[in-house]
């Protein structure tokens, strides 16, 4: 799965030619038979909203969003005793398919490590 950050893409902008100049070019060398787009919502930058979060899982695990939104329950620092955070363990229902669980990585638990740098930072620490 590729993602596009089409971050100067304008309502003007010819998305076909943006499509075949770029991820398509050479398909047929590429062997691309098929793709399937998907357009990911805009964050919003609510403490409440989740959807960086969301985001930065579905680029790390190779799923769409709409997947990440059914099976993941929760995203955890692991820290050492003095504090040092480790990683980030993200959580997935039991009853995520198996193909997901394969693409993803996730271990006996539903689970897989990610880095800190994935994880938005969020929350109640103090600006300097």
């Amino acid at each position: 799965m590729l993602h596009w950050n089409a971050s100067r893409f304008k309502y003007s902008s010819n998305l076909r030619a943006n499509l075949w100049s770029g991820f398509l070019r050479d398909w047929k060398d590429k062997g691309i038979t098929s793709a399937e787009l998907s357009v990911l919502p805009k964050a919003l930058n609510s403490p409440d909203d989740d959807t960086d979060l969301q985001i930065a899982i579905a680029k790390e695990v190779r799923w769409t969003l709409e997947e990440v939104e059914q099976y993941f329950i929760e995203c955890e620092e692991i820290c050492s005793d003095d504090g040092l955070p480790y990683y980030n363990l993200a959580k997935f229902s039991e009853e995520t398919p198996s193909d997901l669980k394969e693409l993803a990585g996730l271990n006996s638990s539903n689970e897989v490590h990610l880095d800190l740098h994935l994880v938005p930072i969020r929350g109640d620490e103090e600006e300097i």
